[in-house]
């Protein structure tokens, strides 16, 4: 007897059982005493499998932790929150044996739990189960995110149909045309390897063939093409003849700021306000992260002193020991990263204090990677301001971690977690 069978039949359910759910897993028979009653109040599918005296019901398909799932849910309304695939299998279920509250329980909880990792895998579920608000709002995860998504192991195993449609789509947030041409041919490549056919150029565009149409080629940089160092895809771009016409209205860009849920979204403090002190024209905040993530913004401090403050900071970049990352300068016109002024009250013990916040919020995409250190250097020449010092706060559940016991000028960064399985590493 399996362990969900025998939980099963010693939890109290209120009277003796009637009838008999059954399923086969493997050698064994799985059996799992209900009510009648029960049962034909939540699906009619029950309601007509069990008129006269019928005692049992084989459910084939189905395994016995789904089932145990489906009728607990029958009896008490409610489930332990379950992982998302565990919920899609439960949705199967609800959908077999028509069970409208579980339906919805199920629609619920997947839509609670549409991540930018399983958005791909949400959007197939919701076309082969019909579920239309778990459809719209899964595409539009996949456009509004295409930039994560095209790079995730979720987009590598759903079907040539399926990236058809999240490929087609006009406003698809990625940073370039390129972008989009290597995810596709990645893919091409990746199926030639599941199916164990040779690696050669001619297979690999066999199977890139459906996705071909697709790309707007006119947009795609060659030079940005020859940084992906693939030799078969620049040799497939060279012989590809360019037609005129548009495919898309317009370039398919990044959109800035990310239309994307706010709970994707990583908010570190650094520490707390212990001190402020003067830069002495620079100041160097060396941090690094726990994983790999897309910054976000990040947000700079100091006292606030009326036509001062707001233009305290001269420039800053931020690097590692091989490369510079970002790069602003407040004399110059910043694509980038757009700058937001603003005035906060925090309440210390020496009373009421005025800060002037930086917050510069990036419009591009810049990575950072775990185990790698980085730089964020500052530059001021107005000598009357006074920047906060933090004494730096590093949790074990932090994606940030500062390098010093204590550091000056930043307050907050925020990040976006990037794909742990991607087709580039």
């Amino acid at each position: 007897m399996l362990f969900v069978e025998r939980f099963w039949k010693n939890l109290a359910q209120g009277g003796s059982s009637d009838v008999d759910l059954i399923t086969k897993y493997k050698e064994h028979v799985v059996k799992f005493p209900c009510h009648k009653r029960i049962l034909c109040k939540a699906s009619v599918f029950f309601k007509k499998e069990l008129t006269g005296s019928k005692k049992c019901i084989l459910l084939k398909n189905i395994e016995p932790n789904i089932m145990f799932l489906m009728v607990s849910f029958i009896y008490d309304g409610r489930i332990e929150p379950t992982e998302w695939r565990t919920t899609a299998d439960l949705l199967n279920a609800a959908i077999s044996y028509k069970i409208p509250s579980l339906y919805n329980y199920c629609v619920g909880s997947l839509l609670d739990n549409l991540t930018l990792s399983n958005a791909c895998h949400l959007l197939e579920l919701s076309m082969a189960y019909s579920v239309s608000i778990l459809f719209t709002f899964s595409l539009k995860l996949c456009t509004n995110g295409a930039f994560y998504v095209l790079n995730t192991e979720d987009f590598n195993w759903i079907r040539p149909s399926t990236i058809e449609l999240i490929a087609s789509q006009p406003l698809l947030n990625v940073p370039n045309e390129t972008y989009i041409l290597y995810s596709l041919w990645i893919r091409a490549t990746i199926d030639n390897c599941r199916n164990n056919i040779e690696l050669t150029y001619e297979n690999i565009v066999r199977n890139f063939e459906p996705y071909s149409k697709l790309i707007e080629y006119k947009d795609v940089s060659e030079d940005e093409l020859k940084l992906y160092e693939n030799d078969y895809l620049m040799q497939y771009f060279q012989n590809v003849v360019i037609k005129q016409e548009r495919i898309y209205p317009s370039k398919r860009t990044m959109q800035f700021p990310l239309q994307l849920p706010q709970k994707f979204f990583v908010h570190c403090n650094t520490g707390e306000i212990i001190s402020f002190g003067n830069l002495q024209g620079k100041c160097d905040v060396e941090f690094s992260v726990k994983e790999s993530v897309y910054l976000l913004e990040f947000f700079i401090v100091c006292r606030y002193i009326p036509n001062e403050s707001k233009c305290g900071i001269d420039s800053f970049w931020i690097e590692n020991d091989k490369n510079l990352l970002l790069r602003w300068n407040n004399t110059d016109d910043n694509l980038k990263l757009k700058l937001e002024l603003y005035k906060r009250i925090a309440y210390m013990s020496e009373g009421a204090v005025e800060f002037q916040v930086f917050q510069f919020v990036l419009q591009d995409l810049v990575r950072l990677c775990c185990n790698t250190t980085y730089y964020l250097r500052i530059k001021t020449s107005n000598t009357k301001l006074l920047w906060a010092e933090f004494k730096s706060k590093n949790a074990s559940n932090c994606l940030l971690e500062m390098h010093s016991v204590t550091h000056k000028c930043l307050q907050n960064m925020t990040f976006l977690p990037y794909p742990l399985l991607t087709s580039d590493e």
